[in-house]
């Protein structure tokens, strides 16, 4: 088993669905700047096997430990750019421990296609060798069998690869392929004898990654990964992965993710039986000045619906409002989704056929946008705004005279009702508020 297919700190699926881009994406994807630190843990990542390959003889490396590290920054929203690298500190078979730095990888993802429920992606990698972890290659026997002294944690050359990456959307989760090819000359082990024993010049990947959030702040990532060396089919030395994690979000900025990986998954007796990771994704939030906020507010901010306090002029105020006790309603969201449900289109069209009862008693119409505190501040407005017209589009169809709405504005998130940050709280503050407010003939029918 070649070390280096397990010594990244997630699952390569997880990384790339992360970065999918997708409107209504399960993920957060808002960020430009992406800081990444992580560890994790391999049991027995390198072996030696009989000749037939039908037993494990002996293991050459006992652990991995690394701590991995990354940023990445969106130059244009439909390009990535992206470096990597990691400390691991390997423990043969005598007890020794050798720490070095793995290779590093540049990557640039490019989105070539991208709609509200899918995206194609292109990402070429370049990678830059540090010839790290040199380890002599032995036996525990008592005198060791030794194979010759390889860079266990670099190919030794400059490669190239690039991955093509298909992402959907589901309604309830998100899935993700990718097929991947990578060419490094240098990259092959060949013992003293002159056997190559392991031949990484060519290496094929392909993932199948899927993302199920089931709650607001936490998901689950499911992957099943494999590589492909020559001679390829070789589950000896690359064994099929299959990988369970959770991610969830500690706060606007930070993100934690960990989990569980098991090489081997259709084989026995070859090394690397587990691996553990976990670490954070850092995403640093340029705050927009208030300013900015400000000047999107009308003076009626935050106004409450009020309610009859007397009679006047006979009946006149039981017609005072439209709802009940109310001349608003509110609509609520998902967490970032701006589409209306048919259920709540059923119970709209109520509302607009008691509008066209009305009409000529509703003086003006106001329609504002909110969201809840996840996200940017800048996202979060935009969200707000489409939620917004989303509503405006649905009265206009339905007849409702667009003269009638004098103002739509997006609060983003500085109007929350909600502010303890809790899940069950936040679905209030994903919403779109409507007043209609009735001519002056009613005014004396309010609280003043």
């Amino acid at each position: 088993v070649n070390i280096q297919q397990f010594s990244r700190s997630n699952s390569l699926t997880f990384e790339l669905i992360e970065d999918a881009r997708l409107e209504d994406s399960h993920v957060v994807n808002d960020y430009k700047w992406l800081l990444n630190i992580g560890f994790s843990y391999v049991d027995e990542p390198l072996t030696i096997k009989s000749a037939n390959n039908s037993d494990q003889l002996d293991t050459v490396v006992n652990s991995a430990r690394s701590a991995h590290f990354g940023i990445a920054y969106y130059l244009k929203p439909y390009l990535q750019l992206g470096i990597n690298s990691s400390f691991t500190i390997l423990e043969d078979n005598t007890g020794d421990t050798n720490g070095d730095f793995e290779d590093i990888q540049l990557r640039a993802k490019i989105r070539l296609y991208s709609a509200r429920r899918s995206a194609f992606s292109l990402l070429p990698i370049v990678t830059i060798p540090l010839e790290g972890g040199e380890t002599l290659i032995q036996t525990s026997d008592n005198p060791p069998v030794v194979f010759g002294t390889n860079n266990l944690l670099s190919n030794d050359g400059l490669g190239v690869g690039l991955f093509a990456i298909y992402e959907y959307l589901f309604r309830y989760f998100q899935i993700s392929f990718n097929l991947g090819y990578q060419f490094n000359a240098d990259a092959e082990f060949i013992d003293n004898s002159g056997i190559t024993q392991i031949d990484r010049t060519q290496l094929i990947t392909a993932g199948f990654g899927l993302y199920y959030p089931f709650h607001d702040r936490i998901g689950l990532n499911i992957e099943l990964l494999s590589n492909f060396t020559q001679p390829f089919f070789n589950d000896d030395i690359n064994p099929t992965e299959f990988f369970v994690g959770l991610s969830g979000t500690l706060s606007r900025n930070v993100h934690a993710f960990g989990g569980v990986g098991v090489g081997n998954f259709f084989s026995s007796d070859d090394g690397n039986d587990f691996r553990i990771v976990g670490g954070i994704k850092y995403i640093p939030r340029k705050k927009q000045p208030k300013e900015k906020v400000a000047t999107l507010i009308p003076h009626n901010l935050n106004k409450k619906p009020t309610r009859i306090i007397e009679d006047y002029n006979g009946d006149r105020c039981k017609e005072a409002f439209l709802f009940d006790a109310s001349n608003a309603m509110t609509i609520l969201f998902k967490n970032d989704s701006s589409q209306i449900s048919e259920v709540q289109k059923n119970k709209l069209s109520k509302v607009f056929d008691l509008y066209h009862l009305r009409k000529e008693d509703i003086k003006s119409i106001e329609v504002f946008g909110h969201t809840s505190l996840k996200g940017s501040e800048e996202y979060n407005m935009k969200l707000g705004a489409r939620r917004a017209e989303g509503i405006r589009s649905l009265m206009i169809e339905a007849g409702i005279d667009k003269n009638q709405i004098e103002t739509m504005v997006s609060y983003g998130e500085s109007t929350p009702l909600e502010k303890t940050g809790k899940v069950i709280d936040e679905k209030i503050n994903r919403r779109v508020e409507v007043y209609f407010n009735l001519t002056d003939d009613f005014g004396a029918c309010y609280e003043k």
